[in-house]
């Protein structure tokens, strides 16, 4: 449930220039929602009658983000990043779906709305294309992702309270916790007061008290709630702030992570995120990008990483390509090579594949790490 909130940019049709943006957009939108409602279900999108109709989706959709390229390339560097990202990951879903790998390719899709809050995040905006209802036969957890996935917060608000207030509620663990982490996710992204969150977070401790583990997290997430207002009691003027937050939030400058945060760390940095996002998307392009995208690196590992795709990966990439020459890309590669061998058997890194190896090589040169 950490995927989250496809976006269709809605642009003003004032200009000529923008009517094929418009017509782009409006066709990405209804073959994503094909897509997504299809995804939806395990059982029909690995049904074979409908392995024809997907791969026409998804060769579609890859054309219709690649024929955009020049829109995104004219925004900022996160937008630029998300295309190249988002192309690579449909790519990959046309792919496996072709090769018979089903639930891989289901998965990917699935995926794309986590991808595209990174650049939009911010707007508030709805996709109205995604107004329709879905099969009777799709339950309030199912709805709730697909609201979600399609920018309307407050419908998945809804869903996702249906599902966790069954009487007959016995979901396992993962979902139960898949559900609040999105619940929370609304909270932080419509900006609700940290006195409102802070009643949703109590009524849900009472409500799984009995349950160890997801009593704990909520737990973890009302104590990290304090330290989010310790770290952030005003909106940061600037990414120069972000040291001095942490220092006050979380007791360091420079935390360290393993593959995720804790609970306690994780909301920190869901309000941290948002606050990267406002700057990114108000800079003018200079230096200061490349601690945006460090941060913003720092921030998605630590809310979550996604198998399908590596979008924190993306951003310290982005950092050493953009800006090889400020200080901060040396801070980008070593964090990008600190997981690259994390990923390949651990610390060691014995087994990462040459062309990896000469990525790593190629951009330890390229930002001039000796």
């Amino acid at each position: 449930m950490r995927a989250f909130f496809i976006v269709f940019v809605i642009i003003s049709a004032t200009s000529r220039a923008e009517v094929p943006i418009n017509n782009n957009m409006r066709v990405i939108a209804e073959t994503m929602r094909e897509l997504l409602t299809t995804a939806l279900s395990e059982e029909s999108f690995a049904d074979k009658k409908q392995a024809g109709d997907i791969q026409k989706r998804l060769i579609l959709l890859e054309k219709l983000f690649v024929a955009n390229k020049a829109h995104f390339d004219e925004r900022s560097g996160d937008w630029r990043l998300n295309h190249r990202t988002m192309v690579g990951l449909v790519s990959q879903a046309r792919r496996a779906s072709l090769a018979g790998n089903k639930e891989v390719a289901r998965q990917m899709v699935k995926a794309i709305p986590g991808l595209c809050l990174s650049c939009h995040g911010q707007d508030h905006l709805q996709a109205k294309v995604f107004a329709g209802q879905l099969p009777e036969a799709v339950g309030p957890l199912a709805r709730a992702e697909f609201a979600l996935a399609t920018r309307r917060p407050l419908d998945a608000e809804r869903y996702l309270g249906e599902f966790l207030a069954q009487k007959n509620l016995s979901p396992s663990n993962r979902e139960a916790i898949g559900a609040l982490r999105g619940e929370l996710q609304v909270q932080i992204v419509l900006a609700r007061p940290k006195d409102k969150v802070h009643s949703w977070l109590k009524q849900r401790t009472g409500m799984f008290k009995r349950n160890p583990e997801i009593s704990t997290l909520l737990k973890g997430w009302l104590a990290g709630l304090a330290k989010a207002e310790l770290a952030l009691p005003r909106p940061l003027k600037d990414v120069s702030e972000v040291p001095a937050a942490l220092q006050r939030g979380l007791g360091t400058a420079e935390p360290e992570l393993g593959l995720l945060a804790d609970a306690e760390e994780e909301i920190v940095f869901l309000y941290l995120r948002e606050e990267l996002h406002r700057l990114l998307s108000a800079a003018k392009p200079g230096p200061q990008h490349a601690d945006l995208y460090f941060w913003l690196s720092f921030s998605e590992r630590a809310v979550g990483y996604n198998f399908f795709y590596s979008l924190s990966d993306g951003y310290l990439r982005a950092c050493m390509d953009e800006w090889a020459l400020v200080p901060t890309a040396k801070k980008c590669y070593r964090e990008y090579k600190a997981f690259v061998e994390f990923a390949y058997t651990g610390s060691s890194g014995t087994d990462i594949p040459a062309d990896v190896r000469a990525e790593l090589e190629s951009y330890r040169r390229k930002v001039g790490v000796k």
